[in-house]
């Protein structure tokens, strides 16, 4: 089904709050709607991803239900940024509020009944609480680095794992409870040979990130409709994917490489 509201915003000077993690993917995202947002009030609210508490948390839980091997792969994610392997960007923007729980932190709840946004974008943050989402007096939008449902979570690597390239791309939805399970926006498939020239494989969320957030720019400044969704993205099962295995990693980063070289056709709504 179209997706039939009409995502811009007008003449008029609105407020956007963005919340975005501190990540590579999410300061990409962010960068762009401080750029091509600037004739409104933009807010950036920002969520502590990488700490200390949090690594140590998902590695407990990893080593306890899968085993170190599974750990290692997820080291894989975290471990370039951490150790500076991963070029993060230059923040061109500036957090009017950090955090270490969206959720959690009244100073944000505050904020937001102080601000009182006519929408929000969110990045790469923590999944944002019942509580939390029922503060927000508009409607919230997400970008997401995979083809939902059908790859949810961490999308496009498990995508690539699967050799399933004619899959992998990104969505815009908007935002409920669950894990990417909001209703989508739009649904763009990319072409690995072409979108993803030039681009390594620890940097393919960064690069959907800046795709999927000048798209959704586009879409608030009235540049262009909301696409329909295409229809081979229509009737897709719903799953959700974890933080990769080593072995689901090294698979997936064969297939990306082979992808990029041999191509396939662009898929996109």
């Amino acid at each position: 089904m179209h997706y039939s509201k009409n995502l811009a915003l007008g003449q008029e000077k609105k407020r956007i709050m963005v919340l975005c993690g501190d990540e590579a993917p999410a300061i990409t995202a962010a960068n762009i709607y401080a750029d091509c947002l600037r004739d409104h009030d933009v807010r950036f609210l920002e969520e502590k991803i990488l700490t200390l508490g949090r690594i140590l948390r998902f590695s407990r839980r990893r080593l306890r239900s899968l085993g170190f091997i599974s750990l290692l792969g997820s080291c894989l994610f975290f471990l370039p940024q951490c150790f500076g392997l991963r070029k993060t960007p230059v923040k061109r923007y500036r957090p009017s509020l950090v955090s270490n729980d969206f959720s959690t932190d009244p100073r944000i709840a505050d904020f937001v009944r102080d601000f009182k946004p006519d929408v929000v974008l969110v990045g790469f943050c923590g999944l944002l609480s019942r509580n939390f989402l029922r503060l927000l007096p508009c409607i919230c939008f997400n970008i997401h680095p995979g083809i939902n449902p059908r790859y949810r979570g961490f999308g496009n690597i498990w995508a690539f794992y699967e050799d399933n390239p004619g899959c992998v791309g990104y969505t815009i939805h908007e935002v409920d409870e669950g894990t990417d399970t909001g209703r989508r926006v739009v649904v763009t498939g990319l072409d690995p040979r072409s979108d993803f020239k030039g681009v390594s494989f620890l940097d393919i969320d960064i690069h959907a990130a800046g795709l999927a957030a000048q798209r959704l720019c586009n879409l608030l400044l009235g540049r262009e409709d909301v696409p329909a969704i295409a229809d081979q993205f229509h009737g897709l099962p719903s799953v959700l994917y974890g933080a990769p295995t080593l072995p689901v990693f090294l698979r997936a980063l064969r297939n990306y490489y082979r992808a990029v070289q041999k191509g396939t056709k662009t898929r996109d709504a």
